[in-house]
């Protein structure tokens, strides 16, 4: 079961289920990758197996985010987007899917779940919601973290129990709307509401499954923690008192001597085999105080930390808790993205997935912990760390970005003076630190230092971002960045059509690009188009000409069997400036929007 739980993650395996198609999902994370993000739309766009050649792809990469755009609402923590290493224009294409989220009372507080909620149909035609709780961010970690799905049957009507069952997690859900934009935040909302759908979620042995009338405890749990807000507060009040554990195994990267107190509350000496009370960490925060509350301490093996090819260290977040006695008998497992600290349960946005294993006489947190460290990458610890601290130094540079990221309160975009480009107005207020400068994501060399008004002028169209960078000097000449997005008014009607142009700018690409859209088997299509354009190096003749005819197949068959797609590629070639668009193409398209006419008045 561990091995199922705790691994090496690729992310965007972890949110389709085989032969499904998505409708609409909803996803947090603490922090965000932007290339990571990339590989959400291309999961949920139906593309078919892909590599990382395929990846970096245009073509792929422009048809996932045209698929999924409007089926994608991603939550990060303001000022949690990492700045990429490469700048490409089609991150722009992203704006509208990711929004961020900010406690302005605390800036010590952040948005910290790692969740997706997907509504996707199978291939009989039957609705299905699955939760994937995890202690990933949506980023290229190489860490070692945990992942759990599970999947509930959408039924024609409300179900009493899912309602009051999945309350948590919807209400969570409808407060998380109030952050994105008012068409985004009616499809959460919907998502949300389908819950009371799902009578209940599934759940694979050797955990309870509930079946309807069954009276022992049910399955799982959901608790979210929101910034202290006192509609949430009663879940928190039940893992106060519920958490803690008679016999408990903590893994946690990130630890605190208070909330490690608490958790170890109700530890007892049973006689047991393995041990009572037992913590799997990060070396650097095993203190003397921390070693002697624990029976037994784990920490990842120096081997796997120091790795040349990419170092693995611990980032996976579970408690595995057994109560013999008074309510709430047996082992139960919590899971998401709760560290074991004090911000984690009294400051954080968090969510913790509960989950209830069947009676059995087995030692659980034996068993976990025997799967978890047979693979050798942990060890135990003989003595505390001398060097170790039970706190995280604050980052002064950090915070102070973060109150910077607070006042940058909108961008206002005009035409310039200069036909066809435009400038940019950003709005500051409030107190910044002076060294901090912005640009925007697209443009690398406009820095400005940040004052009450920021002016970029003379941009083109497909350089226009809600994503900015900002930065602050640190020691040896470095700076400390982040992207955030900022309130834009006034972005052209035309940004869009214009970073298309700036991708697909030649005849070839435009003409692989629409049989690219019109294939059943994306990646395929793809490799057969490789091989083509590899054999065709030394043949005479342009390869707009090679791939007219498969192409002019392909629409006479689409016309056929699916012509909203026609109407698709017509949209596509609109985007593109027409003197790269073929004028056979053009006349072929207006025939079969002719002809579909006159079908359809039949």
């Amino acid at each position: 079961m561990a091995r199922e739980l705790l691994k090496d993650l690729i992310y965007g395996e972890q949110l389709v289920s085989d032969g499904c198609k998505v409708e609409f999902a909803v996803g947090l994370t603490y922090s965000l990758n932007l290339e990571a993000m990339l590989t959400v739309p291309l999961a949920f766009g139906d593309l078919g197996e892909l590599d990382s050649s395929v990846k970096q792809s245009p073509a792929f990469l422009l048809e996932g985010i045209r698929r999924c755009s409007d089926k994608i609402a991603l939550f990060c923590n303001k000022g949690g987007i990492h700045v990429p290493n490469e700048t490409r224009t089609i991150y722009s294409l992203l704006e509208s899917s990711i929004f961020e989220v900010q406690n302005g009372n605390d800036i010590y507080s952040n948005f910290h779940p790692k969740i997706w909620l997907v509504k996707e149909t199978d291939k009989e035609g039957e609705e299905w919601l699955k939760l994937a709780v995890m202690s990933r961010n949506l980023d290229f970690s190489t860490c070692l973290d945990i992942c759990c799905s599970i999947r509930g049957h959408i039924g024609k009507s409300r179900s009493l129990r899912g309602i009051g069952k999945h309350k948590p997690l919807k209400e969570m859900l409808i407060w998380l709307s109030g952050y994105a934009s008012k068409g985004k935040a009616e499809k959460v909302v919907w998502l949300a509401e389908q819950l009371d759908y799902v009578d209940c979620f599934k759940l694979d042995f050797p955990f309870q499954t509930e079946d309807v009338g069954r009276e022992e405890d049910e399955g799982y749990d959901f608790f979210p923690f929101v910034y202290g807000k006192e509609e949430f507060s009663p879940y928190g009040a039940f893992l106060q008192k519920y958490l803690p554990g008679d016999r408990i195994l903590v893994i946690s990267p990130f630890i605190d001597i208070t909330t490690l107190s608490w958790l170890t509350s109700r530890k007892k000496d049973y006689n047991y085999e393995s041990r009572n009370s037992i913590l799997i960490t990060r070396k650097e925060y095993v203190t003397q105080e921390v070693y002697e509350l624990f029976e037994q301490v784990w920490v990842p093996n120096d081997t796997m930390i120091d790795n040349t090819t990419a170092n693995v260290d611990l980032h996976a977040k579970m408690y595995l808790t057994q109560r013999l006695t008074g309510d709430d008998l047996g082992y139960t497992l919590y899971i998401g993205s709760a560290n074991a600290t004090i911000n984690a349960f009294n400051k954080n946005v968090e969510f913790l997935l509960r989950l209830h294993y069947k009676r059995t006489t087995n030692d659980r947190i034996k068993e976990l912990l025997e799967e978890i460290t047979s693979e050798h990458r942990f060890v135990v610890m003989d003595a505390p760390n001398p060097e170790a601290s039970n706190t995280r130094p604050s980052n002064e540079k950090e915070l102070t970005l973060k109150r910077a990221v607070g006042c940058l309160k909108k961008a206002v975009i005009k035409p310039s003076s200069k036909n066809g480009l435009y400038d940019i107005d950003v709005s500051v207020r409030g107190k910044y630190d002076g060294n901090i400068q912005i640009r925007p994501l697209q443009c690398k060399a406009l820095w400005q230092s940040i004052d009450n008004q920021v002016i970029f002028n003379e941009l083109s169209a497909h350089l226009l971002s809600e994503f900015y960078v900002i930065r602050i000097p640190c020691e040896d000449e470095k700076y400390m960045e982040l992207v955030t997005k900022i309130k834009t008014i006034g972005m052209p009607a035309n940004r869009d059509e214009a970073i298309y142009q700036s991708i697909v700018t030649k005849k070839e690409e435009l003409l692989d690009y629409v049989a690219f859209m019109l294939s059943d088997r994306p990646s395929e299509f793809f490799y057969e188009q490789q091989m083509i354009k590899e054999n065709n190096k030394h043949v005479q003749g342009t390869t707009a000409q090679t791939v007219t005819m498969p192409l002019y197949e392909q629409l006479l068959r689409t016309a056929s069997n699916n012509p909203e797609q026609i109407t698709e590629v017509q949209k596509f070639i609109k985007k593109m400036k027409q003197d790269i668009v073929p004028e056979e193409l053009t006349k072929i398209l207006q025939m079969f929007q002719k002809v579909s006419k006159q079908i359809a008045a039949l």
